[in-house]
């Protein structure tokens, strides 16, 4: 078997960082991890057949289960200890157990090449010659939806993320190869999995393209087939494609959240660190360099980053720092190191503080590989990185605004392309917090397989944001129309319309019927505009609608928090159709009838203090709420539904105070007075920031 483009330097940073104390953890975390892969004694078979690992599950609280080698047929929820049998979760672990195989694979391989270990060696080669035996015999299977299938596992995503794997690993061993051992892994595992990946890559821009494509482009190397690699870099949708149209002009990918941007550029990095210092050598690409500033740009004041889309839980530059161990390697970039510094909490982080995030150990597997001295003095980045974090950020080509108030108050706001299918249809959508304590927060959305991700989460009447006729929005881009930084605070207007059918991303992706949940006719002809500022720790939030006939408009608010005082301020207790979602999702609706003008303000108790909420409307409207569910499970927020009905402009109005002691600001009877001018604006006479006018045409909030 030819070796085109044999890779020499793999191994060359490793060796020396495994020498230096600084790199103790990180060593220390292979050789576990390395060792506990050694005393799997797992074997595979010509029946394995795995499942999707959303699956594996609790149905009741959405708990991982326990994965455990020594009990395949017992699966535990270690959230509330219910035990699941049965083939379905069987399946599971088959998938969970050869994808440990692969990890472990890599990490022996690593581990048995920086230490010496033969017996890890031969393990890897064992375990690949296995693979090469029984591969070809696999059957294609797999119904997950909007998924291709896989031959080991039940999607095409998953055969590409073990792959990648087994192919660093076996590019780490392959030199302890005899030539048929060699030759039986290239033709038994390799060249048959390239094959099968090529003849189902995805036809769009999307995350799971990227890892297919990564995954072919480095079979193509390992095999020397300049056929396979080029099948997988180049042409329509090929891996420098993803590139080009998936990564927007800031930076971010396009599917608008940090959790698949980073899901996105890991497989690229795997390829990257196996074509280093070789003719196909990526590290110059700018979009990789653009996918590693985005993020600096809106860290968030607690170190995290924004949940949103699709993702499934909370992450902070912690989870991501290993990303910026490569990426300072490759790069150089000072901010990198301020980064990562900031991460690991070393001496000079403290100029970037971040209240109440925990450093993280520098333990990982890109640390012991990539890292470099990060005691190189780093005042200029550190101070630039603090104003990253510390000033308001937006990102018209991305279509994010952060906007940062007192007390670690932080307003998010969406305005940017339609994201494809992990999209939310929650354009405009803000989500409040401070210091990580959830006020208005975005949730996210829980594992895939769990009911309330299609049932509830994926919907725009979950978001705060505006829904028409209780429908979801179609796809469309939003604009930013004006930003601002003033002596008091910071702002920023938003626009997005349905006049149109057309989107950014329209050509690029490919969406189901399945994932077409939105009703066309309800938004066509709809204009929403939203101008949101943020002062010291207030945030003032002015929605403009405009209905081109009647119809029925949601202004949607889910807050993070119980109410202080009589429930009765919600209104009474009714049976209220709130959307065509399950009924059920809703409990202890209320209804109350409001005037045109301003509701009485409302205060709730948050995890940490307390937000105060005043509220006007330019209309006569309704105020419906109830108990709906959050995120993680089990946990609720208080959606508030402001409903007005008719055709033509309603404006909606909200002052939301957060005071992190937990005492409400002013008397309960402080009031809005405001009027909508024939110019659009409103004038804001009486408000607890005093008088003020508002637009939406782009134009900076006046005070007085």
């Amino acid at each position: 078997m030819k070796r085109e483009h044999q890779h020499t330097g793999l191994l060359e940073r490793a060796c020396f960082n495994a020498r230096l104390p600084e790199f103790a953890p990180a060593l220390e975390r292979l050789r576990m991890k390395a060792g506990e892969a050694f005393a799997v004694r797992f074997r595979m078979s010509a029946g394995d057949r795995g499942e999707w690992g959303h699956y594996y599950h609790c149905r009741e609280d959405a708990g991982r289960l326990v994965f455990d080698w020594t009990r395949p047929g017992e699966h535990r929820c270690p959230v509330c200890g219910r035990v699941y049998t049965g083939q379905r979760y069987d399946a599971c672990w088959i998938g969970l157990a050869h994808h440990s195989l692969g990890t472990g694979a890599f990490h022996m391989a690593l581990c048995g090449s920086l230490d010496g270990r033969e017996a890890y060696i031969r393990r890897v080669r064992d375990i690949l010659l296995d693979y090469a035996r029984y591969y070809a015999g696999w059957e294609i299977h797999g119904d997950i939806p909007y998924n291709g299938p896989g031959k080991l596992f039940a999607q095409t995503l998953d055969e590409a993320h073990w792959i990648l794997d087994l192919g660093l690993a076996f590019l780490m061993v392959r030199s302890g190869f005899d030539a048929a051992e060699e030759e039986a892994v290239c033709r038994g595992l390799l060249r048959p999995c390239a094959e099968f990946l090529i003849a189902r890559k995805e036809p769009q821009i999307h995350n799971h393209a990227v890892l297919i494509t990564s995954a072919v482009s480095l079979l193509g190397f390992l095999l020397g087939d300049e056929e396979i690699h080029r099948a997988g870099l180049e042409g329509e949708y090929g891996l420098l494609d993803q590139l080009q149209r998936g990564v927007l002009e800031d930076g971010l990918w396009y599917e608008g959240v940090v959790h698949y941007h980073f899901y996105a550029l890991h497989p690229i990095l795997q390829y990257g660190w196996a074509v280093e210092n070789t003719p196909w050598d990526n590290r110059g690409l700018e979009p990789i360099r653009r996918m590693l500033d985005f993020p600096l740009r809106f860290i968030q004041p607690d170190g995290s980053f924004l949940r949103r889309h699709d993702a499934t839980s909370a992450v902070n530059i912690g989870t991501y720092a290993p990303y910026y161990e490569l990426g300072l390697a490759w790069l150089g970039d000072a901010r990198y190191r301020a980064y990562l510094k900031t991460a690991y909490g070393l001496e000079d982080a403290p100029a970037l503080s971040l209240s109440g995030y925990r450093p993280v150990e520098r333990d990982s597997v890109f640390a012991l590989c990539f890292g470099t001295d990060l005691a190189v003095e780093t005042g200029a980045a550190m101070e630039e990185l603090r104003r990253l974090v510390e000033q308001p950020q937006s990102s018209a080509g991305s279509g994010l605004t952060r906007l940062p108030g007192t007390a670690g108050l932080h307003l998010t706001v969406k305005h940017g392309p339609f994201g494809g299918e992990h999209d939310h249809m929650d354009q405009l959508n803000i989500s409040l917090s401070a210091y990580g304590i959830p006020l208005l927060e975005d949730a996210g959305t829980v594992p895939y397989a769990m009911p309330l991700h299609y049932g509830w989460f994926k919907h725009t009447f979950s978001h705060n944001t505006v829904a028409v006729n209780g429908m979801d929005q179609p796809p469309a881009d939003g604009r930013r129309l004006g930003f601002g930084r003033e002596v008091w605070g910071s702002w920023v207007c938003t626009a997005v319309d349905w006049k149109r059918e057309d989107y950014l991303l329209k050509d690029r992706i490919v969406l189901p019927g399945e994932l077409r949940p939105w009703h066309e006719p309800s938004y066509q002809g709809v204009e929403l505009a939203r101008t949101c500022l943020v002062r010291d720790n207030w945030v003032v939030d002015a929605v403009r609608v405009h209905l081109p006939d009647s119809r029925q408009a949601d202004l949607l608010l889910h807050v993070d928090g119980a109410l202080v005082g009589n429930p009765a301020l919600l209104g009474e207790a009714a049976e209220e159709v709130f959307c065509p979602l399950d009924p059920a999702l809703f409990r202890d609706p209320r209804r109350l009838r409001l005037e045109e003008g301003a509701a009485r303000p409302l205060v709730w108790a948050a995890d940490v203090g307390a937000l105060t909420q005043y509220a006007w409307c330019s209309r006569p409207s309704t105020l419906l709420s109830a108990i709906t569910p959050g995120n993680p499970a089990g946990r609720q927020r208080h959606t508030l539904v402001r409903r007005v009905e008719g055709k033509g402009v309603a404006v909606f109005l909200h002052f939301l105070h957060y005071d992190a002691d937990g005492s409400a600001v002013g008397p309960p009877q402080e009031m809005i007075r405001a009027e909508l001018g024939e110019d659009g604006r409103l004038t804001v006479e009486e408000s607890p920031l005093g008088r003020m006018v508002l637009a939406w045409d782009g134009e900076a909030p006046v005070f007085g």
